[in-house]
């Protein structure tokens, strides 16, 4: 793969630097309740978030090689200003990996409040998005640009923004759980228990309950809330930005009918995606889907021993080449275990009852529109509450987030009445 074509938008740590260093508090470990342990993480400042909202999002937008077609200054304009500084909690819980018959496990996310003098405040989850360096959670917010964002475009206008680590990344020193559902179903449910608790010790209460994600985390989301659901927790809203909510036919329209916008690195987060089924349910998978010239490199990325740079230089950007003929001929047909694994992940085939926005990019180089839309098209079959929102003829995957969240603050306050 030609480094110099990649879209590099999972890798501006080099390109960005951190937009407004945060305050650092020296840690010291709370407890806010049965197995439930945090320490403060710094403060972000007004001025600091505006910072995230401008000069923030223009190196997000037009870093690397592949600028992102979105004027900067349009979504920069639709940001309401920052209002509120946030300080943030990193939080300790405990949780289970249900694909290892609910092996315990000590997991970690972010809880970030504003400053405000009000006990009762609103909750958003946030679910990241795919990210291929350990350390790139939103409990290390440095790292997280996306976290930044939400935190700097919700929290600043009063909402507390909690936000899991997933498995197998942070401290978390399992293998990597990307798109290992029961995992990082539990990371979350578990979270959002945790954080009510460290609110509760830090005398703050929420009044509503928010969800969203970007990209995975969009994918994420959705099974979330359906898992909420499920359990009759009140959601007040929720929302996704470019999520390929159906796995299925995401990667097969990625394999079998490949087209030039399509993002380069998506072959990392699909070899990244065999890696963690053939670790967690369906052993063997690696050896059966990936070239043997290219097996030794793809474990080492996923283990995080080898770096995305070293990674795309030692393999190719086409499935097809990347894939043995055995794996990408079963994508047509769809029939064998790692499919019906694909097909089984389907997470947005139900009646959702929670009002809900599904937002997409119409050059959108990860997740095409026909996917990122399709349970708002599917909606109206089951009676559901899902609308598609359309980011803009320019709106590419990063612009696409970026959108949401300006919108996001008009549309929540309509519940806040």
């Amino acid at each position: 793969m030609k480094l110099k074509r990649l879209i590099p938008w999972v890798f501006l740590l080099a390109v960005l630097g951190s937009p407004g260093a945060i305050a650092q508090t020296p840690p010291a470990l709370q407890d806010a309740g049965p197995g439930v342990q945090y320490l403060p993480a710094g403060k972000l400042s007004v001025e600091q978030m505006k910072g995230i909202l401008t000069q923030g999002v223009t190196g997000f937008l037009t870093a690397g090689f592949s600028p992102s077609p979105y004027p900067p200054a349009d979504l920069i304009n639709q940001f309401p200003p920052p209002r509120y500084p946030v300080k943030l909690y990193k939080v300790y819980y405990h949780s289970v990996i249900p694909e290892l018959g609910n092996q315990p496990i000590r997991a970690t996310g972010l809880v970030a409040i504003p400053e405000l003098k009000e006990s009762r405040l609103p909750m958003i989850s946030y679910q990241h998005g795919t990210v291929f360096e350990r350390t790139s959670v939103p409990s290390n917010l440095p790292e997280s640009y996306e976290t930044q964002f939400i935190v700097a475009a919700l929290a600043s206008q009063g909402y507390a923004v909690i936000a899991a680590d997933y498995f197998g990344l942070g401290e978390t020193f399992v293998q990597n759980t990307y798109v290992v559902t029961g995992a990082t179903d539990q990371a979350c449910i578990d979270l959002l228990s945790a954080s009510r608790a460290v609110l509760q010790a830090e005398d703050k209460q929420a009044s509503h309950l928010f969800l969203h994600g970007w990209s995975m985390g969009g994918y994420n989301t959705f099974r979330f809330l359906k898992r909420l659901e499920m359990m009759g927790e009140a959601v007040t809203a929720a929302s996704t930005a470019a999520a390929p909510t159906d796995l299925r036919v995401w990667i097969s329209r990625l394999i079998l009918n490949p087209q030039p916008v399509d993002a380069l690195w998506l072959v990392s987060a699909a070899s990244n995606m065999v890696l963690a089924a053939d670790a967690y349910e369906l052993p063997g998978l690696a050896q059966e889907a990936i070239r043997p010239e290219y097996l030794e490199a793809a474990r080492k990325f996923y283990a995080f021993e080898l770096s995305f740079a070293a990674f795309a230089a030692a393999t190719p950007s086409s499935f097809k080449e990347f894939f043995t003929p055995a794996f990408f001929a079963s994508a047509r047909f769809g029939n064998t275990p790692f499919w019906n694994l694909m097909e089984k992940r389907e997470n947005y085939r139900w009646k959702v009852t929670t009002p809900f926005r599904n937002f997409y990019g119409e050059v959108d180089e990860v997740v095409p529109p026909d996917v990122a839309t399709l349970p708002a098209r599917i909606a109206p079959l089951f009676g559901s509450t899902t609308t598609a929102i359309p980011a803009g003829p320019k709106a590419d995957h990063r612009a696409t987030y970026l959108y949401s969240l300006t919108q996001l603050p008009a549309w929540y306050r309509q519940f806040l009445k």
